[in-house]
């Protein structure tokens, strides 16, 4: 029996996916335990705390049931098939629409909280500005993803900008925001 001809070059692909799709449900455990002992632990909560915690926890169920019918579209029903591997799918929805999303709506919480707690303008605006900034490459980089519908294109500059904006804006948004909840 001879073994299917594909390309040595989609071979890298299909570690990292099936890595990453075993890890979002490990981790999905780890953010429902979470929001369990938040449940137990904070009864009392304001009514809007709670719907944004289970509001988010929600867009969590979503992505990771979305990213399971990745993971099966990719390797049950296109078993075989190295077109499959390189389909984008819904990829560009759950990776980064999604999260941006949630970044977004998880900093500019925070920002909310910072304003409660220090009483000042600036941090939390310069944090509502990094978020939406973060959020809107976000939203760029997964419209670039879904027009170029290849995962092995998806080295193109636009792809590297809009991500390289996104990663750097979330990234000194959430040192701002983890410095300011530090010395508060």
């Amino acid at each position: 029996m001879s073994s299917p001809n594909i390309s040595s070059s989609l071979l890298p692909l299909s570690g990292p996916l099936i890595i990453g799709y075993l890890l979002n449900w490990g981790l999905f455990g780890v953010i429902s335990v979470q929001v369990y002992l938040y449940y137990l632990a904070f009864p009392k909560d304001r009514t809007f705390i709670k719907g944004f915690v289970y509001g988010i926890f929600c867009l969590e169920i979503i992505q990771s049931f979305v990213i399971a019918r990745d993971s099966f579209v990719t390797f049950a029903s296109g078993f075989g098939d190295p077109n499959s591997l390189i389909n984008m799918h819904l990829v560009w929805l759950t990776m980064p629409l999604m999260s941006a999303i949630v970044g977004c709506m998880v900093q500019l919480f925070y920002s909310f909280r910072i304003r409660v707690l220090s009483t000042s303008n600036v941090l939390p605006l310069v944090i509502i500005i990094l978020a939406l900034t973060q959020c809107g490459a976000g939203i760029a980089c997964s419209i670039i993803s879904y027009d170029i519908g290849d995962l092995t294109k998806l080295t193109t500059t636009a792809v590297f900008i809009a991500q390289g904006i996104r990663n750097g804006a979330s990234a000194i948004c959430d040192i701002i925001i983890t410095l300011c909840m530090w010395f508060s």
